[in-house]
């Protein structure tokens, strides 16, 4: 199911930009400006790099950043090598702030001043990186980094390989070159934030005493010691946290489907706790039969994405963990009752009897409370009867071939990410047969490249593109016939420019001409892209911005003018046009900075839309096409403020954008359209302030203000989009229906 997100995402910025997942981040407030570079000791402190966050703001106090003034200025001939004295160095040392104690294995590195969006950096293994890289801290917590003379840099830590964390980051001076400086980092390693929340019961509000609340680990990081807490008789609980690494708790109530909140710290206290309504939980019996006899001893497992468990609160935050399953095994009378199931999010359903396996193409969405039955046969499904052969009609043996559920009504091409239901290989023919295969919609296609996929030796290559045809299956027991058309070893390669001329890491986009398919790609650090392997055709390619390692590549530039080019096609030139800037920042109703979620959309395009978060309140936009653009800004508690008509020029910097957040509103949006999934917006007098994407029977939420407001599809250029046009009040949940 996550390959819907991903589809929406293309379908949504495909004509503007790309919406890239940043890691959080946050710049230290109490970093010092002491130095030793003998050049800059008059020199002012460097202002707070603003930066790009998906996870709060940073407490005044979370981490401290210290940069050892008694260090000395080394000359060139007592430190560095001749090749070496175009550089500076940062001796950066981590330390626990509570014991003292080395943080061994941190990834730390070091980012030009001023800094916008979280940059890409390429760690090495070692305790000393290069510039444009980062390095791990060795057992006593320390790294060195080589950095650009003559100008001023961040230095940060984002905790251990694979976790989600804030950055703790400190500001350094312009060093002179061959100059060393010693800069310390400090992070919390004990609770130093309280979070206060009070659990309800979603339907009739009333509060759950003797809930469950206990920290969540999210994929990639130790178990480590859990906290957990129960709610008193008011449903109320108080959760200490680590501000700077700590980001979700998990609640669980007896009868309840659990969920997962995001820990900030805007509840801080047990008036200002956060309301947190859990759904009864659902109960799904799946009755199991071959023919008309039940089986026993059938393992049923319902599973969803773990994104789908997080509360609507922390909308800046995403939550990422091992996706969750609900199992039961049948009786002796074929039944398996499978409980505390989550309502209103798709479940997708598998069985397996030893060798025999089902996977039910559709998801299943339950209500709050709702006990549901259903069968499951096995041996009834459809058959696929398929063939897999170059453009040219010759057969491709030994391919192996994927079935997958389909996360769009369209063609696709395969990743490796992805997972298939069953997999076969073509034979000597290129023929291949998937049996009893459940009603829906199915991709079936060659295999990605990185999944281990070969081809015998009749083909010409190895490098067959992975596509994948659509195969819907509508009666059970039907035969349906299909050939996949793939070929081989063809690529678009080329490089992306910034608007000097200079090489730059970038996104490239490739939308084909005369299908349904789209991939994009990040380029290496020298600008260079390889897309591939493709299917034969015509593509149109866009370049866009994407965070660099270095100075010498982080000029902002918008995106590239569109770029039409063959399959096969290499010695590519995209290249960034000048950037405007649209710098922010986010007020609370008590006129104080706050975390926000933070969004801009383009006048007149049809889905461009860039999502981001604030720090400290701030955020900015920048690598903007010249036009007129909205901004938007989504708080807790269903808070909300835009401004529009924001006109810049190519290169320009607009002054800054102040948004006041008040009560807003708050759409939960049902999808029941004929399609497996949908993206709408939120339009105010035509600018759009928000988006997502839904799934068929599954509810999600949009942000809105409070007045008049359009939620429209996001359909394709030449199909009439549905639109809806509502008028909401301050602090109103409205609940619609859409797609119908």
């Amino acid at each position: 199911m996550k390959l819907v997100l991903r589809s929406l995402v293309v379908l949504a910025l495909a004509v503007v930009g790309l919406l890239l997942w940043l890691r959080p981040g946050d710049t230290d407030a109490t970093a010092a400006t002491s130095h030793n570079s003998p050049a800059a000791l008059d020199s002012e402190p460097a202002p707070a790099a603003a930066t790009t966050p998906v996870d709060g703001p940073p407490a005044a106090d979370n981490a401290s950043a210290r940069v050892d003034a008694s260090s000395r200025s080394e000359t060139p001939s007592e430190r560095a090598a001749p090749e070496a004295r175009r550089t500076a160095t940062l001796r950066v040392r981590a330390l626990s702030k509570d014991t003292g104690a080395p943080l061994v294995g941190w990834e730390v590195a070091a980012f030009v001043l001023p800094r916008r969006e979280r940059p890409l950096v390429e760690v090495v293994r070692g305790r000393r990186a290069a510039i444009g890289e980062g390095a791990l801290t060795d057992d006593e917590g320390r790294a060195e980094l080589e950095v650009e003379p003559g100008k001023a840099h961040q230095v940060s830590s984002y905790g251990s390989p694979g976790e989600f964390r804030k950055d703790v980051s400190v500001e350094v001076p312009a060093l002179e070159p061959g100059a060393v400086l010693d800069v310390e980092l400090r992070a919390a390693s004990e609770p130093d934030r309280a979070f206060f929340g009070r659990v309800v019961d979603a339907q009739s509000r009333a509060p759950l005493a003797g809930a469950s609340v206990v920290l969540e680990r999210e994929r990639g990081v130790d178990e480590g010691a859990r906290q957990r807490v129960s709610t008193d008789s008011d449903g109320v609980f108080e959760f200490r946290f680590r501000s700077w690494s700590d980001r979700f708790a998990r609640i669980d109530a007896a009868g309840h489907a659990w969920t997962v909140v995001a820990l900030d710290t805007t509840h801080p206290t047990r008036a200002e706790a956060l309301e947190i309504a859990l759904d009864a939980a659902a109960t799904l019996e799946v009755l199991v039969l071959d023919g008309a006899r039940p089986v026993a001893d059938a393992h049923v497992t319902l599973r969803t994405d773990s994104y789908r468990m997080k509360s609507s609160s922390g909308a800046q935050t995403f939550y990422l963990a091992d996706d969750p399953r609900w199992s039961a095994t049948s009786a002796a009378d074929g039944m398996a009752r499978v409980e505390e199931l989550p309502p209103e999010v798709p479940l997708e359903l598998s069985v397996r009897v030893g060798e025999r396996s089902t996977t039910q193409a559709e998801p299943i969405s339950l209500a709050p409370g709702e006990v549901r039955r259903i069968e499951v046969r096995l041996g009834a499904g459809a058959w696929i009867r398929g063939r897999v052969e170059t453009s040219a009609g010759a057969p491709l043996a030994d391919a192996e071939i994927w079935r997958v559920v389909a996360g769009m009504e369209q063609r696709h091409l395969f990743e490796s990410y992805e997972t298939a239901v069953e997999t076969t290989r073509s034979d000597a023919a290129g023929r291949f047969e998937f049996r009893d295969v459940a009603r829906g919609l199915w991709w079936v296609g060659v295999a990605p490249a990185k999944s281990g996929r070969t081809v015998g030796a009749s083909s010409a290559s190895a490098e067959l593109a992975p596509i994948a045809e659509l195969v819907k299956i509508q009666r059970d027991g039907e035969t349906i016939e299909v050939v996949v058309r793939a070929d081989a070893g063809l690529y678009l390669r080329g490089r992306v420019l910034d608007p000097t001329g200079a090489a730059t890491r970038a996104a490239v986009m490739a939308l084909a001409v005369e299908a349904d398919l789209a991939l994009f790609e990040g380029t290496s650090k020298d600008g260079e892209f390889s897309l591939g392997p493709l299917p034969a055709g015509a593509y149109r390619l866009t370049a866009m911005v994407r965070g660099a390692p270095d100075s010498a590549q982080t000029p902002d530039g918008a995106p590239s003018e569109e770029l039409v080019a063959e399959a096969g096609a290499s010695d590519l030139v995209l290249r960034l046009r000048p950037g405007a800037t649209i710098p922010l920042r986010v007020f609370g109703p008590d006129g104080q900075p706050v975390a926000a979620s933070v969004g801009i959309g383009q006048r007149g395009a049809l889905y461009g839309f860039r999502m981001g978060g604030t720090v400290e309140g701030r955020h900015q936009f920048s690598g903007l096409a010249p036009g007129t653009y909205a901004v938007s800004a989504s708080g807790a508690d269903g808070l909300f403020a835009m401004r529009a008509g924001i006109r810049v020029s190519a290169g320009e910097t607009a002054p800054e954008v102040e948004l006041h957040l008040e009560r807003g509103a708050t759409l939960r949006v049902r999808y029941e359209g004929p399609r497996s999934a949908q993206s709408y917006g939120v339009y105010v007098n035509g600018d759009l302030v928000d988006i997502d994407g839904f799934e068929r029977g599954a509810v999600g939420t949009l942000s809105a203000p409070a007045g008049n407001v359009e939620v429209r599809s996001m359909a394709q250029e030449s199909e009439t989009p549905e639109v809806l046009r509502l008028t909401l009040q301050p602090g109103e949940v409205r609940e619609i229906v859409v797609g119908k």
